[in-house]
């Protein structure tokens, strides 16, 4: 009877007549010489791998073992499509939701409904953090002001004043990487600013 029939017509047989079905769905123990199974069975048996998997019943911890054996046991040209597809997600939110939360602690990294709580804190902490790393940027930069303008016998505070005075536009960020880089040239810097601020 087989034999008759093309290999596309074997594979929709057997996935509607499959005894995974008949193991992991809501059937209690039955035996497999049922009729309507004999041209699927006709198909296990001929594999060289088959083994007789009528010991399992339902809602036992074997079911799972059961569609591993049958998976394992079919050649790849007669395994359902559903036991060669993999898990996908709900929507394209929750896809991207999981991607956007990749490295966080836990199930936060793999579960929507912990990974959506984490990614909203994490933006809400993004936006705050933006704003303090303007402040925490500026005050390394005074720092670093403050050390060379010091070596130049002035106080971070009488600079910025002479240097208003002076007109010199040259911004904190600027005067920092001189003062660590090139202390030659902000030497040049502080010496034009305290002649043209008296001059002022």
């Amino acid at each position: 009877m087989m034999s008759s029939l093309s290999l596309s017509s074997q594979h929709k047989l057997l996935a509607l007549r499959s005894p995974l079905n008949f193991f992991c769905r809501d059937y209690s123990r039955q035996s497999l010489d049922i009729p309507s199974f004999q041209p699927a069975m006709a198909i296990f048996r001929s594999s060289s791998s088959f083994q007789p998997l009528s010991v399992f019943r339902r809602g036992t911890r074997d079911a799972p073992v059961a569609k591993s054996l049958i998976s394992s046991s079919l050649p790849a040209i007669f395994k359902p499509s559903s036991l060669l597809q993999a898990r996908r997600f709900a929507s394209k939110k929750h896809k991207r939701v999981i991607k956007q939360s990749k490295g966080f602690r836990g199930r936060a990294n793999r579960c929507y409904r912990v990974a959506i709580r984490r990614l909203e804190k994490s933006w809400q902490y993004a936006y705050r953090d933006r704003k303090v790393k303007k402040r925490e940027f500026r005050k390394l930069w005074i720092m670093r002001l403050n050390a060379g303008v010091r070596q130049q016998g002035l106080s971070y505070s009488n600079f910025i004043a002479m240097q208003n005075k002076s007109g010199v536009t040259l911004d904190r960020k600027i005067l920092s990487d001189l003062a660590m880089y090139e202390p030659f040239s902000f030497k040049a810097v502080v010496d034009v600013v305290k002649k043209t601020s008296v001059s002022a």
